[in-house]
């Protein structure tokens, strides 16, 4: 996530409500590098990331032996259903739309664990 405020909201999200614990990355890049190093359970993965978009850092972290398995969800400001079957067609295990709803973000994390 390369919003601040958005980042911040997933980060109280997620110590407020979840065992887990969060690394975050602005950038797709970054983000990449982080999950070959780390191997965590889920990735959220913002669409709309400078540099490089979601849905090509999802092919990358796919074709990884160390990442093709962690499953990747996809968060986004884009709500049309032409996107949503988009993320659909890239294998992203779910689509959560900006802005956030906590109680739809603590399902699917509640579902994927």
């Amino acid at each position: 996530e390369d919003n601040p405020a958005n980042l911040r909201l997933i980060e109280q999200l997620l110590t407020r409500h979840t065992d887990c614990i969060l690394l975050s990355a602005t950038n797709a890049q970054s983000g990449i590098e982080m999950a070959r190093q780390s191997q965590p359970d889920l990735i959220l993965m913002d669409i709309g990331l400078p540099g490089m978009d979601g849905y090509e850092a999802l092919e990358l972290l796919q074709q990884d032996e160390k990442t093709a398995h962690i499953p990747v969800v996809a968060v986004t400001a884009q709500a049309m259903s032409k996107d949503v079957e988009k993320a659909r067609n890239y294998a992203f295990k779910q689509y959560i739309t900006k802005p956030i709803d906590v109680a739809e973000v603590l399902q699917i994390i509640k579902d994927l664990f």
